[in-house]
C-alpha cells in the first residue's frame, strides 16, 4: 500500500508540474497582452478575440498572440484599429495553416515581419525568409501592387513595400484566404493546439491566478508527505 502511494504521488507530481507549467504559460500571454491594453475589460476583450482567431485558425495560441503584440507595436504608428491587426493576425494565421509552415517556421515568418513592421519596410533578409517560407504572400503584395513575383524583389530593396501596404493588402485577401482556409482538414498538431487552447484560455480567464498556486502548494505538501512516509517505510525494511 505504501509503494502504490509512492507511485501515485510521483505520478500526481508528475501532473502538477504539467499545470505549473500551463499557469506559467498562461500568465505570460495575459502579460504580452497587458502591455498592448488601456484597460483590464480591453485585456479580457483582447484575449477573447485572440483565443478565437486561434481555435477559428487552429494556430497556436501562444504564437498567435505574440504575433498579435508584434503586429500591434509596429502598427500604432500607422493608425491600424485593434480590430484590423486582430484580422491580419487570423490571415496570417490562416496562410501558414493553408502553406504547411512549421513552427519552427512560424516562428521566423514572425520574427521577419514584425521586424519588417517595425524597421517601416519589408526587404533584404526579411523579405527573403518571407518569400521562401510563405509564397503565397507574395501573390498577395503582387495583386496589391500590380507587379510581377520577380518585381517584388526589386520594389523590396527599393524599400517600396512598406507596412500599411502589407497590411491593405492582407486585409483585402480576407474573403480569398477564408476560402482556400475552409479546404483545409485538421491535422494531428492543430488538434492538439485546440486542445491546448483552451486549457490555456481556461487557466487565463479563470480570474484570480493565485487560487491555481495555492492548490498546487498543497498539492505539493501532500506529495512531500507521501515520498517522506514511503521513503521511511523503505528504510524501515532495508536498514533493521
Amino acid at each position: 500500500r505504501t509503494l502504490s502511494a509512492g507511485f501515485g504521488a510521483l505520478i500526481g507530481a508528475k501532473i502538477i508540474s504539467e499545470v505549473v507549467q500551463l499557469v506559467n504559460q498562461a500568465q505570460q500571454l495575459t502579460n504580452k497582452l497587458r502591455v498592448v491594453s488601456t484597460s483590464t475589460t480591453d485585456l479580457k476583450n483582447r484575449m477573447s478575440a485572440m483565443t478565437e482567431v486561434a481555435r477559428e485558425t487552429r494556430g497556436d495560441l501562444d504564437g498567435t498572440i505574440t504575433m498579435y503584440q508584434r503586429l500591434t507595436f509596429a502598427s500604432n504608428r500607422l493608425g491600424a484599429s485593434s480590430e484590423q491587426v486582430a484580422q491580419v493576425t487570423e490571415n496570417l494565421n490562416k496562410l501558414m495553416t493553408i502553406q504547411g509552415v512549421q513552427a519552427h517556421e512560424a516562428r521566423s515568418i514572425l520574427l521577419q515581419l514584425s521586424q519588417g513592421f517595425q524597421s517601416g519596410r519589408l526587404q533584404g533578409d526579411e523579405f527573403r525568409a518571407i518569400s521562401e517560407t510563405l509564397p503565397p504572400i507574395l501573390d498577395i503584395l503582387a495583386k496589391e501592387t500590380g507587379r510581377t513575383r520577380e518585381e517584388l524583389k526589386k520594389l523590396a530593396s527599393e524599400g517600396f513595400l512598406k507596412p500599411r501596404l502589407i497590411l491593405n493588402a492582407l486585409l483585402k485577401e480576407t474573403a480569398n484566404i477564408n476560402t482556400k482556409f475552409k479546404k483545409t482538414s485538421v491535422t494531428l498538431s492543430q488538434g492538439y493546439n485546440l486542445i491546448k487552447t483552451e486549457l490555456l484560455a481556461f487557466t487565463a480567464t479563470a480570474g484570480d491566478l493565485q487560487m491555481f498556486k495555492d492548490l498546487i502548494t498543497v498539492a505539493f505538501r501532500g506529495i512531500a508527505l507521501v515520498i517522506q512516509i514511503l521513503a521511511g517505510a523503505i528504510s524501515a525494511v532495508l536498514i533493521p
